[in-house]
């Protein structure tokens, strides 16, 4: 498999026993394959040992499972909006609370699980 098409084969070929159920579907929803997130996410970790730390975008993925499966490996969370800090605080791990202009509720809930240290 050396193309990215051969792997979204390969995947199809994996799910044709959900086709049943996939064709019935009336709106798009996500999902997800434990066992091939598992094998990246350890791949992942294995190549980012001692060298860097992964931050998992939530924007991107805001599914609990996905990342409950990133934070158990160590992988941080990187959020944007009070939705998503609200996610990775289920979850022990570093946290990058990104961007600018954070409404005043973002900003509470923020201090609140992480109050500053004042010496």
């Amino acid at each position: 498999m050396n193309k990215p098409h051969d792997r979204v084969l390969a995947i199809w070929d994996e799910f044709k026993k959900y086709e049943p159920i996939l064709s019935k579907a009336k709106t798009p929803f996500f999902l997800l394959d434990e066992a091939s997130q598992e094998k990246h996410l350890q791949m992942l970790e294995l190549c980012s040992k001692g060298r860097f730390e992964v931050f998992q975008v939530y924007k991107s993925n805001p599914v609990k499972r996905i990342c409950e499966m990133g934070a158990s490996h160590g992988f941080g969370a990187e959020v944007v909006n009070e939705k998503e800090l609200r996610l990775a605080l289920k979850f022990p791990q570093k946290i990058i609370f990104n961007g600018l202009y954070k409404t005043d509720g973002e900003l509470k809930l923020a201090i609140k699980n992480n109050p500053p240290q004042i010496a």
